[in-house]
């Protein structure tokens, strides 16, 4: 059969549109269409997430929201009087650890796999990694897999359909330190190379394990993180809270940001209660009224900075220094200390997107608008071609996928980097994503069903 979307990766992104098809009671008209939801892993709605050892970054509302309006029986009616979210909801008005919030969304991904499992023409296929599609002559794409049967069992998978939506997540790249204009200057060595540690690997069990090793067997004590970003702060807070018997001093940690580090505030007037005032009209959300909502810190990250700038009720921290990343050439060779004195080198400095090869109907890959961090989308989420023309039926969604500001998005108008959050996701580009499947642009055109066995 040929389907009439295809969605690649079923983490907190690539179920984004299915749960908002559930909470306007659309699921089961959605699924009419035929859905195949692809996915590596065997569980859909967790993703990653709850690899992660440090708390979320935003409130615990935001992720049960999608609980909200839901009927006695309707999809996600388990979920709400399950034990996951009622532990969750004594975290309503805070932060919740991302452990927790990792089972709740997997919790999520049960109920709407259960529904899917059920539906006659949609059907979810675990263990199932894409290697490339290939838009064909009338528009139809194929999709080229591999799926896992079992650890040493794998088959070749072609799935057939009229949409694909990319939600393959992101991931970093340690030559991007080496890459980067700022640091080139610098001829950095492989000695100080061997010392870093990525922040999506240090924000998990096992980069706990390995900068505690690292800091254990080192006379300095001394942590350089580059990044100024949610990242770099839930880096430096788990330095502080999770490992054990290392002891830093004043100054041991080092924050190196490119630009001034912001905050976020639910108002103006939080802001100004708390002495923050620096920020301008622009830097509010004209669809919240929040300042900085796309690119401020929030919850524990907002927190530790205001420690290390006095400006809490809690102690001063003094064993973080912020350092911003001069713009002068000859000032940047001083901060060439900072990377030679230090043990350990944390870099946090985004994601690029997951990219697989799109083909055209002659075999020939096209060529894709990129930036230096992967492929980029249009405001309706489609990938771009180097021309800037839309593929219209190929989206994408998730970390990585390079969404921009827009006014129809919200955000404050300096806000420079890719939105992302479960919200967004299962709102407003979500809802973007599904509108543009179940009821295109009739520029876009539809494609007639075709009897195409889907593991041709």
């Amino acid at each position: 059969m040929i389907y009439n979307t295809l969605i690649v990766g079923a983490g907190p992104a690539g179920t984004g549109p299915l749960i908002l098809a559930a909470r306007k009671n659309k699921l089961a008209e959605f699924l009419d269409l035929g859905v195949a939801i692809l996915d590596k892993h065997t569980q859909m709605g967790r993703g990653c997430l709850g690899d992660y050892i440090v708390n979320s970054d935003t409130y615990t509302t935001v992720f049960l929201e999608c609980l909200e309006g839901q009927e006695k029986g309707g999809v996600l009616d388990k979920v709400i009087s399950s034990k996951i979210t009622q532990s969750l909801e004594k975290y309503r008005d805070t932060n919740a650890p991302l452990s927790l919030v990792g089972e709740f969304l997997g919790e999520v991904g049960d109920a709407l796999q259960t529904i899917i499992d059920r539906h006659p023409t949609s059907q979810f296929f675990p263990r199932t990694e894409v290697h490339s599609l290939q838009v064909l002559a009338d528009g139809t794409i194929s999709t080229s897999t591999i799926r896992y049967l079992t650890d040493n069992l794998t088959i070749k998978q072609k799935f057939y359909s009229q949409n694909v939506v990319l939600a393959l997540g992101g991931k970093q790249h340690l030559q991007n330190l080496n890459g980067d204009p700022k640091f080139q200057k610098l001829n950095l060595s492989n000695q100080v190379l061997e010392k870093v540690l990525l922040s999506d690997f240090v924000l998990r069990q096992a980069g706990v394990n390995e900068m505690q090793k690292r800091l254990e067997n080192s006379s300095s004590k001394k942590v350089l993180i580059i990044g100024g970003s949610h990242s770099a702060f839930a880096a430096a807070w788990s330095l502080l809270n999770k490992l054990t018997g290392v002891n830093f001093s004043e100054g041991d940690i080092t924050i190196l940001h490119r630009s001034k580090i912001k905050l976020c505030y639910r108002s103006r007037e939080e802001a100004l209660e708390d002495g923050y005032t620096d920020f301008t009209e622009e830097d509010i959300c004209p669809i919240t009224q929040k300042v900085y909502r796309l690119g401020g810190l929030r919850t524990d990250s907002r927190e530790l900075f205001r420690q290390v700038m006095g400006w809490s009720q809690e102690q001063q921290e003094k064993r973080i220094n912020l350092v911003e990343i001069p713009q002068d050439s000859k000032e940047l060779k001083n901060i060439e200390t900072y990377f030679n004195q230090t043990s350990l080198i944390i870099y946090a400095c985004g994601y690029d997107s997951n990219v697989i090869p799109i083909f055209d109907s002659e075999g020939n890959e096209m060529e894709l608008l990129c930036d230096h961090r992967g492929s980029r989308i249009d405001d309706n989420g489609r990938i771009l071609l180097k021309d800037g023309s839309p593929l219209p039926n190929i989206l994408a969604i998730g970390l990585g996928a390079g969404l921009k500001y827009s006014d129809k998005l919200g955000g404050e108008k300096t806000f420079k980097g890719e939105i992302n959050g479960v919200w967004i996701y299962q709102n407003t580009i979500g809802e973007t994503i599904f509108n543009q499947i179940f009821d295109p642009p009739t520029s876009f055109g539809k494609l007639k069903p075709k009897n195409i066995d889907s593991t041709r």
